[in-house]
């Protein structure tokens, strides 16, 4: 069924004040709402009727499991819309929390999945200097396999591969890559449309925050929690996903360190084909080694490991986190 932007709001605000206080009453409902106790008592009914939450007079109201995916989604997708407008358009954050609630009730799915693609382009392609309206649809046929990558586009996760670029205090990651317990913020959809829309549908977009509750793998999808909400996402889609890792204080990325610096290694937060290069090298755990020196612009690294010499691009030793020795 389809629901009125009221009973959405009402669903969001539940949601809301579980996460807040644990539980979700009337007045605080109605204060949040701005309306009257009577108008919450009727939505609440109409709610319940329709299998959304649990209610009955004098009672807290509680998310039915349809109403708890159903709210969740509704929050992703405002969560997002706010950091659109405030990161992209440089909107007050006052009118983007207006502006997002009024915005949410009209998008469709493959509308908001341009938003989204936009948001990663412009926030996180290396190359946004350059940023056109045309080089941006040129963007969305690669991503929608109707067009060839440019050589630009090369090292853009929205195109073509993973790693991006990592924050300041972060390691970036794929969702796939993390273990039980791992806290992460979600940085990147890449680039199969199809995949990316159940990603999208199940409300894990740009900015949601996930522990993974359980690790998936082979027939075993990952299990996710996020606003309270537990997420079922599939190995292929995890593979798919870019993370935001925050790193531990005793550890730094290996392309943090400076000349001479010696380094224990602590982990790799790669796959596929790189993963396998870093490993052969000798990038494994615990394994020590020095920086000798860096290029005129700082790319490559030439790091000494295991009696060698080698390369590494500064993208790659991003990836690697270390401990710092002496």
């Amino acid at each position: 069924m389809v629901l009125s932007e009221s009973q959405q709001d009402y669903l969001k605000i539940v949601l809301d004040l579980i996460n807040e206080k644990k539980v979700a009453r009337v007045n605080d409902i109605a204060r949040r709402k701005a309306v009257s106790m009577p108008s919450v008592t009727e939505a609440m009914r109409k709610l319940a009727r329709d299998g959304f939450v649990y209610y009955s007079a004098r009672e807290f109201v509680e998310l039915t499991p349809k109403g708890l995916r159903t709210a969740h989604r509704l929050c992703s997708k405002n969560t997002f819309l706010k950091n659109f407008l405030v990161d992209v358009l440089d909107i007050d954050t006052d009118m983007a929390e207006k502006e997002a609630c009024e915005l949410e009730h009209h998008l469709s799915l493959s509308t908001l999945e341009r938003f989204i693609l936009l948001y990663q382009f412009l926030g996180e392609c290396h190359k946004n200097n350059r940023i056109t309206l045309d080089l941006f649809k040129k963007c969305i046929r690669i991503t929608e396999g109707n067009g060839d990558k440019a050589e630009e586009c090369q090292s853009c996760f929205v195109a073509s591969n993973f790693p991006h670029h990592p924050g300041k205090n972060t390691v970036h990651t794929l969702l796939s890559q993390l273990e039980r317990g791992q806290e992460a913020r979600i940085i990147k959809l890449g680039p199969d449309p199809d995949i990316r829309r159940k990603i999208i549908e199940k409300g894990i977009l740009p900015g949601t925050k996930i522990t993974v509750e359980t690790v998936g793998g082979d027939n075993r999808n990952f299990e996710l929690q996020t606003d309270g909400f537990l997420v079922e996402i599939s190995p292929e889609a995890a593979d798919m996903i870019e993370t935001a890792v925050e790193q531990k204080n005793e550890f730094r990325r290996l392309s943090d360190l400076k000349t001479g610096q010696k380094f224990k290694v602590q982990k790799i937060y790669a796959k596929g084909e790189i993963r396998r290069r870093l490993l052969d090298i000798g990038f494994i755990k615990n394994e020590k080694g020095k920086i000798i020196r860096e290029a005129l612009l700082k790319d490559p690294i030439e790091i000494e490991i295991k009696g060698m010499k080698v390369s590494l691009r500064r993208s790659e030793a991003r990836l690697i986190c270390v401990d710092e020795v002496k």
